[in-house]
């Protein structure tokens, strides 16, 4: 409910010819059937495994070339109680460049249906570029920056692996990170398409 608060566009009236003022309709938003639900969330959570693992492994890798400081174990920093976690098998390997990761991986997922959500809207975004050209712009940059920054820490984790990548040519990583970055932004416009279907 709270996504719509921000547009307006569709209860305001709108001019007609001959001078009319009208409030255009909302078309009618039915109920998603139960085996469509199920069907969406088993496949988030397969899919979203896959690419979870894929991330954290070649993500973390780049974030920990790029700060080697991220390879600090999660139960060596200085937080109460924290340390309990080195006697946990896999909890012990945990470290910075992997929490990173994760949450690199989250907001890039998150950009990419808000920037499958704006396109859907052409109009608005139009406008916004029209009435907010400031705004527009940055919020245009931070989006690139993010997504761009998303995609070199996956290359440099790809082309500094020594595990499979030693021989293979520089082409090979680059369109690796393009594919990846291809597949985000699909699972960004399949969650968009989800959201904003005619059924709730």
């Amino acid at each position: 409910m709270w996504d719509k608060l921000d547009s307006f566009d569709n209860v305001l009236p709108v001019e007609q010819p001959g001078g009319e003022r009208a409030v255009p309709e909302q078309p009618p938003r039915r109920r998603k059937p139960l085996k469509d639900v199920l069907q969406f969330w088993a496949l988030n959570a397969v899919l979203g495994s896959i690419i979870a693992v894929v991330y954290l492994s070649v993500g973390a890798a780049g974030i920990t070339e790029v700060l080697p400081i991220t390879q600090q174990r999660l139960h060596q920093l200085p937080i109460p109680a924290i340390e309990r976690l080195q006697n946990y098998s896999g909890w012990n390997r945990v470290s910075l460049a992997l929490i990173f990761a994760a949450g690199l991986c989250l907001a890039v997922s998150l950009l990419w249906i808000r920037i499958f959500a704006c396109l859907q809207d052409a109009g608005s975004l139009t406008r916004k570029r029209r009435d907010q050209p400031v705004l527009f712009y940055l919020h245009t940059f931070i989006c690139a920056t993010v997504i761009g920054v998303d995609s070199a820490l996956f290359f440099i984790g790809l082309s500094t692996s020594t595990v499979g990548w030693a021989d293979t040519p520089i082409y090979v990583p680059i369109l690796a990170t393009l594919l990846f970055t291809a597949s985000l932004a699909l699972w960004g416009s399949w969650h968009c398409d989800y959201k904003n279907s005619t059924k709730v």
